[in-house]
């Protein structure tokens, strides 16, 4: 059968593929609520007549709005050393759409809802509805991470087009706890990327020199832990490497949509500390070239090339 994202009677369906075969439903559940987007209904894996996993399931969300924030912002996360592969419904096509006469009539999303980046820390759904009180609001979520930190930005969908667009126009730039704030139109992941055009199964083109190696990692990092500590650069996926037993090597790697914020992520953040470790930020030479660990933790075994642990 045929899994996908569309609305129902029940609610909205959010098509999960690339699942691990040993992952329950009970699994994909606590990942999704650690993830704080939305409300899950009901996850159903589909099976096969000898009651093994087939690889993917169906997530029903309460609204409309969560499923989309799970479609953008977990889609390529790691989950039983997995990429998930998560998308809209074939059949009823995207949930975001043109609204004529907004911004000259190019893609808006729904026209309502708003992305919200470079959040403090301490930015929760509180703040987050204090900061946008001047406008007529349906909802407002800062988007948490599975260990329950904040990753910087948030989700807004606001009334009507009009009020989205005034809110975008008086907020885009404003200066909120020591950062200047960036609010635009939320048009999904597919359109945020230029330049990183999709290759089929959720994943995106990479741009040489894109993605990063960060070494010297605490054994206790996790991939999440990873992207939010460069969630100030929008990092588009994240990977720790571990053996086959589960143990983390040490390493990992980071991609963001272009090699300027790659460049910004190793300027700032090498040399800094991440659970209590000085962490190695550098330029990934990729499967052809050295990771040599240098600080501790792990890395490519020297010589080895052409394959990715």
């Amino acid at each position: 059968m045929e899994l996908s994202a569309t609305a129902s009677a029940e609610g909205f369906n959010v098509y999960v593929g690339n699942l691990n075969f040993t992952t329950s439903e009970s699994d994909l559940i606590y990942f999704l609520n650690g993830a704080r987007i939305g409300t899950v209904l009901n996850v159903k894996i589909a099976r096969g007549a000898n009651g093994t996993s087939k690889g993917y399931g169906l997530v029903t969300f309460a609204s409309e709005f969560g499923a989309k924030a799970c479609i953008e912002h977990l889609n390529g996360a790691m989950l039983h050393d997995r990429e998930l592969n998560i998308r809209e419904d074939k059949k009823t096509g995207s949930f975001t759409q043109t609204v004529p006469g907004a911004s000259g009539g190019k893609n808006v999303g729904d026209g309502v809802s708003l992305f919200v980046n470079n959040l403090t820390w301490a930015t929760d759904n509180t703040a987050l509805k204090e900061m946008f009180a001047g406008f007529a609001m349906e909802s407002a979520c800062v988007v948490y991470g599975a260990d329950g930190r904040s990753r910087g930005y948030a989700l807004i969908k606001m009334s009507t087009p009009s009020e989205a667009e005034r809110a975008m126009t008086e907020m885009n730039g404003k200066m909120y706890g020591g950062r200047d704030l960036r609010v635009r139109y939320d048009v999904g992941k597919k359109d945020a990327g230029a330049g990183a055009g999709g290759t089929g199964g959720g994943h995106k083109a990479r741009i040489p020199g894109s993605s990063v190696f960060v070494g010297n990692l605490s054994w206790n990092v996790t991939w999440q832990t990873l992207k939010d500590s460069f969630a100030a650069y929008q990092p588009e996926y994240s990977d720790v490497k571990k053996f086959y037993d589960g143990r983390s090597r040490g390493w990992g790697t980071v991609r963001f949509a272009s090699p300027e914020q790659a460049q910004r992520a190793i300027a700032d953040m090498n040399g800094t500390v991440i659970n209590g470790r000085v962490v190695e930020v550098r330029l990934d030479n990729g499967p052809g070239g050295s990771r040599n660990p240098g600080l501790g933790g792990g890395g490519r075994t020297p010589g080895v090339t052409g394959m990715d642990f």
